[in-house]
């Protein structure tokens, strides 16, 4: 990459001609020449912001008075003129600057300062050599500098005329004398420039407002302008300049789009151009550009290379390098696009492209050159630019190489392998440095490499981490291309990976099987089978072929190496979400379809389906699909058949898929996408079971049951393992049994283990077993949640079924005690009502059992149905009498209350018109799940007690689409199954609907409900009666005698008959204060009982104070003392209660009244 040093001299220096006659500069040069460069210069333009010059180096040009006369039909801005001209005099006589030197100076003023057409400004020095006089003007005479003022400084507001001696007095005097003269150089080419750039910018305006007419050349605006651009150049204003480049690149771009352009004479090109940066010192290309000769390419090569000539002269003369980096940055940016622009300017106009590529060559090795005192290091736009100019070098090398069949083979060649690249005979390299990179193949692919590590270490100077990456995969293409594996491998390990993730499958997909090559020359089989799958994931970019090999790779490693990869990355998989069972065992079934795309067999092992419970993320279900032989993914779609002999009736949410072939296994993950949901049901024809409470619930020991129905498989065997849910509730399976109402052939076992785990046996495929356990709970709540783990055995093998579910263990029915005294006879009444305000209650039968101990007298009509409704008991009232021969015991009477909810009665009907609709349709499956969401449909209880009928309002069948119930339906399926029950149910209930008298058909919804009456342990009761004269009334104010009975029973209570019969029980009886009667004898009296009780008689005058009938008074006793050490209760029986006696009024005639 070696080349000549094309760095720019800056030579292009602000010429000062000087006219020399006399020989003055040979005396005066050397310090002359060490006042310059100028420096500070200050341009203060009154349109144009101020500038400075900091150093302006001159070029001093020698001229005779006719030497450098400008013609006169010279265009402005293509004369070199000078900016400012000096003449040298040298004289000291008046006569001889009057005979000849004037002449000389007028001569010289007249040809070559007037007599140009650019502003230039001039100045004469006159000079006086060593011993001459300074000056010999007196009062009356003028000395010959004077005279030189007086005929030439015609501006009297500027001197133009200075004096410079051999020899000062003092050295400040001879600086003195310098430093003026530098400063009317300074002025005088700022003045010139000045004046130049106000021409030039007239003369541009003028065109520029010519632009739209008819004929307008813009190659004289182009050099008009570009004279403009020369006048800030010499004055090293670059920055200026090139801003005047880019606005005449954007007219041409103007012009050149609305397709304006007429004056090129053609696209050029016919032979291999000179060097960009050696077009400054073309003097024939204005020309060519003014007279319209010029052709396109030449036209934008030459204002590109005046671009890129002022970039590199900013870069130089910057002030810091950090700035002068950046502009060679830019140029480099600018490079890029000219070379890409023209390029496709040249290529297609059908130029020779190797000469197009060789020209290419030139220019980058041409900037590389005179960039090369920049370090890369520095700024990243410099590494960046140089790396590319380097790339742009192989390119070209490349294009010329593929003529030799020399071509760097791969989907990442800069040159198209599609392009016709024949041999050019007429075609000769002419660049030396290009003919010797490609004297043979071994040679350019050398050159090739290191073409490519140098850009490479430009290249990671920046962040162009994608042209490293293109950069790095096209060095191993060569090293794969010459059969260096290794490292070809070494260079591949992670670039496959970098093209995919930024999309470029095929690149990657092509390098993937470069790299897959390279290892089959290693002993890596896990590395092989990685990668081997890797490369199929991009099977659309394979050949078929391709793809058949590696499949075979993979299916041969796959029993050797342990590995686990994407499934989505080679199948896509859709799952049916119904999932259904098999019809003759207990066996559910999950239907995945797999598409394989890869047009070949592909054989697995197995395959699994996880899914986790919404509720538990820890219930983990799992569907298997495999067999003895292979299971064979065709082309195409493969439905697989996932089975469980699992079932649990929740809602799941699927986690993960496993494919596995021998140690490898696809596995896909669910978690980052929508969660897909499934729920799993039974038919009848599947083993179901469901939460239900026992018939018969005894208040003292309430029980759950679990119903199982088999379905149409005979149950062999199995455990059922209980786990409370809710808090509080605590299970007893130690007491399980079998409820034999139900089925009296299961057997029911409970092992003695901590697990307490309950099996059973025998349960025929027409028959039902439930097996029910006691609980206990701490709180009191209207349902539980219990769940059941259910192991059982059928012939088809060994089955779970998992229930977990809410069952209501609300008592349907309260009831409250009155208990009534009455001799030896103990009355009970019963108020029984609904504990739901929503839910009557219809009482078919209440009985109060009577016991060995206790007899009980049922009254009419208990066993007639009744309706208890919310805030309407039912009151029943019962006869208690203790056996004469009973011992002393504490004991109750079981109360049995036979009952059914209405709402159950209609749940009954309507799931018998719906069984009844559904059969031998397609919905039949969906039985069990139907007559489950039945309980949350409203019903009108009122109605239907009226009429026997069960009407289901409108609307209810939409509502219960919409519970979770139903929710594994699909949208379709489901509203073609609402429609159905909607339009048919409603018709079956009024044909169908049953008698509530019909037991039999009620017995499964009709309940018992067992509770124990405690009989009350009453040790004493007292039978008090007034017994007054048997008369039909008494006279008021007249005394009555009366006998109080007090008749005293001990046999309800046993406690006492413990006790010795001696013992005696001290008792007060108290009449109690009345406004009807006034009393004589004794209103208190104690009385005592021994331990068998007796009865006593008091006697007593009462005296009616009021007529009418008047109650009789009330009589109460209490007891005193007792020396029992035993709790002692005692009841009283006033017999007189209600009872009254009729008082009349005292008459002397006879009087009849009545009453």
């Amino acid at each position: 990459m070696s080349g000549a040093n094309m760095v720019p001299s800056l030579d292009k220096k602000t010429e000062i001609a000087y006219y020399d006659p006399f020989d003055v500069l040979s005396e005066i040069r050397d310090t002359f020449v060490s006042q310059f460069p100028l420096t500070k210069l200050h341009w203060n333009h009154p349109l144009r912001p101020l500038r400075t010059i900091e150093k302006l180096d001159v070029d001093l040009v020698e001229e005779t008075a006719n030497s450098l006369a400008t013609p006169k039909h010279q265009m402005l801005g293509l004369s070199p003129e000078p900016y400012l001209k000096i003449a040298f005099v040298k004289c000291e006589d008046n006569d001889t600057y009057r005979g000849t030197i004037r002449k000389i100076i007028r001569e010289w003023f007249e040809k070559n300062v007037t007599g140009v057409r650019d502003p230039t400004e001039w100045l004469i020095v006159h000079y006086v050599p060593s011993g001459g006089k300074t000056s010999s003007s007196t009062r009356f005479k003028y000395g010959v500098f004077d005279k030189i003022k007086i005929d030439f400084n015609t501006d009297s507001k500027q001197d133009r005329v200075l004096q410079i001696r051999k020899d000062y007095s003092t050295d400040q005097a001879r600086t003195e004398a310098w430093k003026e003269l530098m400063t009317k150089i300074k002025e005088g080419l700022l003045s010139s420039f000045s004046k130049r750039v106000d021409l030039y910018q007239n003369e541009v305006n003028k065109l520029e407002t010519e632009k739209h007419v008819l004929g307008w050349n813009f190659g004289k605006f182009f050099i008009m302008k570009e004279g403009l651009a020369l006048a800030f150049e010499r004055m090293n204003l670059f920055e200026d300049a090139l801003l005047l480049y880019d606005e005449l690149e954007e007219a041409f771009t103007q012009i050149q789009q609305s397709k304006a352009i007429t004056f090129f004479s053609d696209i050029g090109f016919e032979k291999l151009p000179e060097p960009l940066l050696s077009l400054q010192n073309n003097t024939t290309m204005r020309h060519s550009i003014l007279s319209n000769t010029v052709s396109l390419f030449d036209f934008q090569s030459y204002l590109f290379s005046r671009q890129a000539y002022l970039l590199l002269c900013i870069a130089k003369s910057a002030p810091s390098p950090s700035i002068g980096f950046m502009k060679i940055g830019e140029l480099f940016l600018r490079l890029r696009s000219f070379l890409g622009e023209m390029t496709g300017l040249l290529l297609s106009n059908k130029k020779n492209q190797y000469l197009v590529a060789e020209w290419i060559y030139n220019v980058a090795q041409e900037f590389l050159a005179s960039t090369s005192w920049v370090e890369s290091s520095v700024v990243r736009e410099v590494a960046e630019g140089r790396g590319e100019l380097i790339v742009i070098l192989r390119t070209s090398l490349e294009t010329i190489a593929a003529s030799e069949g020399w071509v760097i083979e791969g989907v990442l060649s800069d040159i198209s392998l599609e392009d016709n690249f024949v041999k050019d005979k007429n075609y000769k390299i002419t660049n030396e440095i290009m003919k010797s990179n490609l004297t043979s193949s071994s040679i350019f692919f050398e050159e090739y490499r290191s073409l490519t590590l140098q850009a490479l270490a430009e290249f990671k100077m920046t962040d162009k981490g994608r042209i490293q990456t293109r950069l790095t995969a096209q060095l191993a293409l060569l090293e794969y291309q010459l059969g260096n594996y290794e490292s070809t491998a070494k260079l591949l390990r992670t670039i496959p990976d970098i093209f995919r993730s930024e999309g470029w499958d095929l690149v990657s997909t092509s390098l993937l099987m470069i790299y897959v090559n390279c290892l089959k020359h290693f002993d890596q089989k896990e590395d092989m089978l990685i990668h081997s799958l890797e490369l199929l994931s991009c099977h659309p970019y394979l050949a078929p072929e391709d793809v058949k090999e590696r499949i075979d790779v993979v299916q041969s490693l796959a029993d050797l190496v342990s590995c686990s990869t994407s499934l989505d990355n080679f199948f896509t998989t859709t799952i049916d979400t119904n999932v259904t069972s098999v019809s003759d065992s207990d066996t559910y079934i999950l239907r995945v379809t797999f598409l394989n795309p890869l047009k070949f067999p592909f054989p697995i092992n197995s395959a699994t389906i996880t899914m986790r419970n919404v509720n538990d993320s820890s219930d983990v279900l799992s569907f298997e699909v495999k067999g003895a032989n292979p299971i064979i993914l065709q082309p195409g779609n493969t439905t697989l058949k996932f089975e469980n002999r699992r079932f649990e009736q929740v809602k799941f949410k699927i986690t993960a898929l496993f494919m596995i072939r021998g140690k490898l296994s696809f596995t896909k993950n669910y978690s980052d996408q929508a969660p897909i949901l499934l729920q799993l049901y039974t038919s009848k024809n599947n083993f179901h079971a469901r939460y239900q409470v026992p018939e018969t619930s005894m208040l003292t020991e309430r029980r759950i049951g679990i119903l199982l129905e088999p379905g149409i498989n005979d149950v062999i065997g199995g455990t059922v393992a209980f786990k409370s849910i809710t808090p509080g509730l605590k299970l007893i399976p130690q007491k399980a049994r079998n409820e034999t109402y139900i089925s009296n052939l299961t057997t029911v076992n409970v092992s003695d283990n901590r697990s307490s785990v309950i099996s059973f046996t025998n349960i025929g495929s027409d028959q039902k077993a439930m097996i029910s356990v006691p609980y206990a709970i701490d709180f009191d709540v209207m349902s539980v949640k219990i769940r059941a783990i259910i192991n059982y055995k059928t012939e088809k093998g060994e089955f779970q079924h998992i229930l977990e579910d809410v069952l209501d263990i609300s008592l349907a029915l309260s009831v409250n005690v009155q208990d009534f005294y009455k001799g030896d006879k103990l009355f009970s009444k019963f108020l029984i009502s609904c504990n739901h305000m929503e839910k009557p209650v219809r009482i078919l039968e209440t009985n109060l059992k009577s016991t060995k101990n206790f007899t009980t007298s049922t009254p009419s009509g208990t066993n007639k149905p009744c309706i208890s409704y919310p805030n309407g008991p039912v009151s029943y009232v019962f006869c208690i009498k203790k056996n004469p021969d009973a011992p002393a015991v504490v004991e109750s009477v079981p109360l049995v209350i036979k009952h059914r909810y209405i709402k159950d009665e209609c749940i009954l009907d309507v799931a018998k018109a719906l069984s009844k609709i559904i059969s031998g349709t397609q919905y039949s499956r969906y039985e069990l799940l139907l007559k489950k969401s039945l309980h949350m449909l409203s019903f009108d209880i009122m109605a239907y007690l009226r009429s026997g009928k069960v009407i289901i309002p409108e609307n209810s069948w939409s509502y219960i689409s919409t519970l979770d119930t139903l929710s594994m339906l699909g949208s379709a399926e489901k509203t073609e199954l609402i429609q159905l029950l909607d339009k048919n149910v409603n018709k079956c209930l009024r044909s169908c609907s049953c008698d509530p008298k019909n037991e039999n058909y009620y017995q499964s919804i009709t309940r018992n409900l067992i509770i124990p009456v405690s009989i009350p342990q009453v040790h004493v009761v007292h039978n008090i009666e007034l017994l007054l004269p048997s008369e039909d009334h008494f006279v008021v104010g007249k005394s009555v005698t009366c006998d109080l009975s007090i008749a005293t029973v001990q046999n309800w209570a046993p406690s006492l008959s413990k006790n010795s019969l001696n013992e005696r029980i001290k008792f007060i009886y108290d009449l109690g204060i009345s406004e009807n009667w006034a009393f004589s004898g004794k209103k208190k009296s104690f009385f005592e009982i021994n331990g068998e009780g007796n009865e006593q008689n008091f006697k007593l005058t009462l005296i009616p104070l009021r007529t009418g009938k008047l109650l009789f008074p009330r009589v109460d006793v209490q007891m005193v003392q007792s020396t029992s050490k035993v709790s002692f209760t005692m009841e009283i029986n006033y017999r007189n209660d209600s009872q009254f006696a009729v008082v009349v009024p005292e008459f002397k005639d006879k009087l009849t009244l009545s009453f």
